[in-house]
């Protein structure tokens, strides 16, 4: 271990992987549940990666009961499960796969949504209601949040899923999934549960990469009832998505032409004048450009307003 260990309870716990003490483990981690995620070495791995290299399966299994992150990734990219070059796949790391296969059995049976096995398995195993798709990095409720079922949504919810959970992958999470393909019923049962409809992610719109809200992401897919959720919310009709284009949700549903996204934000306040940061054009042009001319049509019916001043970008594209 490396500069990272500094306290006599995560020396203990080293020492007790190191011998193959689950007792004087289980008592180090009773002491000091943060141990259970912290950095060991000068690669970072957690205490579930040292027992994986170390084959120590009791420990790892008992880890994870305590609650030790399953997906934690080292500073080189590798889960406990992963077998670095120079390593072997030893009955340790042989256990997590086994574990993982069972987590991909849930996550097909979210996928194919099919309620009751899911309800069955998450009594069975409660854990598995914050497992991850290694593959794509999506959890249940980012799953259920696609799909747009919200009987799923709601047990999964009340089971504890994380709202913050991201795909490892994208950094997206379950409001990114429902705003680009789920419902307006699913979209209510996050915020309900306390999601910030606000909150904002990185997003690539074609080419451009974009900070963007749930309403955004909504009002470029076309889901009418979700933005209509969100509006409700009271998410800003004209809050712009972060990037030197600083599109409006209007810009972003009169250039996929979703006429009936563009009624319910003018409806709720937003300015068919206000122009992009990107050519300095409004929803209606950006319409035209498109060639959408019923949702043109109703961008151009909308009267003047007199406070209107043009801006060029006050953001910078996101990096990183």
């Amino acid at each position: 271990p490396g500069g990272n260990v500094v306290d006599a309870e995560l020396q203990a716990l080293l020492a007790a992987i190191k011998s193959d003490s689950a007792l004087a483990a289980r008592t180090a981690i009773t002491a000091k549940p943060e141990l259970l995620s912290a950095p060991c070495d000068a690669l970072n791995r957690t205490p579930l990666h040292l027992a994986a290299a170390a084959n120590r399966s009791g420990i790892a299994d008992m880890l994870i009961k305590a609650g030790a992150d399953f997906y934690a990734f080292d500073a080189n990219g590798q889960l406990p499960l992963d077998v670095p070059p120079g390593e072997t796949l030893n009955a340790a790391r042989l256990y997590l796969r086994t574990i993982n296969t069972h987590h991909n059995v849930f996550l097909e049976s979210v996928h194919k949504q099919q309620v009751e096995t899911v309800r069955a398995m998450m009594e069975a195993d409660h854990s598995l209601v914050n497992s991850h798709d290694i593959g794509d990095g999506w959890s249940p409720l980012m799953i259920a949040c696609f799909h747009g079922n919200a009987e799923l949504v709601r047990m999964l919810i009340n089971s504890g899923a994380r709202l913050d959970d991201t795909d490892f992958h994208t950094g997206l999470d379950a409001a990114y999934f429902c705003a680009e393909r789920g419902t307006g019923e699913c979209m209510s049962l996050l915020i309900r549960a306390g999601v910030d409809p606000s909150h904002t992610r990185r997003v690539s719109y074609g080419r451009l990469p974009m900070m963007m809200n749930a309403l955004h992401v909504a009002c470029w897919k076309g889901k009418t009832d979700v933005v209509a959720v969100l509006l409700q919310a009271g998410v800003d009709a004209n809050a712009r998505a972060k990037s030197y284009a600083v599109f409006s949700p209007l810009h972003f549903a009169a250039t996929e032409g979703h006429t009936e996204v563009v009624k319910l934000l003018l409806a709720s306040g937003a300015d068919p004048t206000a122009r992009d940061g990107r050519r300095a054009i409004t929803a209606m042009e950006m319409a035209e450009l498109s060639k959408h001319p019923e949702t043109a049509e109703v961008l151009r019916s909308q009267p003047e307003r007199d406070t209107f001043v043009a801006q060029k970008s006050p953001y910078n594209a996101p990096t990183g």
